[in-house]
């Protein structure tokens, strides 16, 4: 329940900011307007709720390589590499996890329709 909220505050603040984005003029001040882009992040917003309830939208992105062959080295200088190998592999599933959020909060009803629709045809195949 609580990655569910984390989640979902997580979500509201990325809708918040592109809201505010596409709303403020060039100087950067909020100027609010009821517009095709507004009202959608806003149903985006709200089919946030459901896509939430799923465990996984995307798939998982783990940049994982020669990790193994990492450990197995006793030279300090593979060691120190290898290290180093890892916190660049967090940055980037770090990043990838703020993209795939903010495409989230951007076409998150035709997600939503696309899972919905993949559930269904699984559903109705497998009693089949």
């Amino acid at each position: 329940m609580a990655r569910y909220i984390f989640r979902m505050i997580l979500q509201t603040i990325f809708v918040g900011l592109l809201v505010y984005f596409f709303n403020a003029d060039s100087n950067m001040v909020f100027h609010f307007q009821w517009g095709v882009f507004t009202i959608w992040l806003l149903i985006s917003w709200i089919s946030q709720f459901w896509l939430m309830k799923y465990d996984r939208i995307f798939p998982s992105f783990s940049f994982q390589g020669s990790e193994d062959t990492l450990k197995k080295a006793d030279n300090p200088t593979v060691v120190t590499s290898g290290t180093q190998y890892r916190l660049g592999q967090d940055q980037i599933n770090f990043g990838a996890a703020i993209v795939l959020y903010i495409l989230s909060a951007l076409l998150g009803p035709i997600i939503l329709l696309v899972r919905i629709g993949l559930d269904s045809y699984l559903r109705s195949r497998d009693r089949k």
